[in-house]
């Protein structure tokens, strides 16, 4: 779920995006956010890739430590 917290003021939400570096041959991107678990909110890295409906499917998610 990367729906961004109520409060954006903290610079909560989608914080980066990026392709993998063999793309389009892989089909993977990486998503940089703040999740909401509760409290306190921690940013995570997920990687996707893209299906064949067009939709990303979550493959891993990484919170600081990985």
């Amino acid at each position: 779920d990367v729906t961004p917290p109520e409060n954006r003021a903290r610079g909560m939400g989608l914080l980066g995006m990026a392709f993998h570096p063999d793309w389009p041959q892989t089909e993977e991107l990486f998503l940089y956010y703040t999740a909401s678990g509760g409290t306190p909110y921690y940013n995570r890295v997920s990687r996707f890739s893209l299906g064949g409906n067009g939709l990303l499917d979550q493959l891993r998610s990484c919170v600081n430590p990985c």
